[in-house]
């Protein structure tokens, strides 16, 4: 049976700690999501479908979708994440 030290627990409780703020940190920039953003992933869908992905420098709010989680980066084009069609679904459901 492994045995647990303080300092193992103490580190682990900070690295869930960190874990947690950061996701809350994202799930308030989910919920700020703006009409705009939303716009761009709906563009980015259709661009994936069609098989012609969008180039990361070509969208302006890049880094805030990015913050949020719903796009990734990949050779320099944007992807929509799991969440970011999560987001869509949402969107088109409301």
């Amino acid at each position: 049976m492994p045995r647990t030290t303080i300092g193992d627990r103490n580190r682990k409780a900070k690295i869930h700690q960190r874990e947690v703020s950061r996701l809350r940190r994202q799930i308030e920039k989910l919920d700020g999501i703006t009409e705009a953003q939303i716009a761009t992933l709906k563009k980015l869908q259709k661009a994936q479908e069609k098989g012609a992905p969008v180039q990361v420098a070509s969208l302006a709010d890049w880094k805030d979708l990015h913050a949020m989680g719903v796009v990734r980066e990949v050779d320099g084009a944007a992807i929509l994440t799991s969440i970011g069609v999560d987001v869509l679904d949402a969107e088109s459901e409301s």
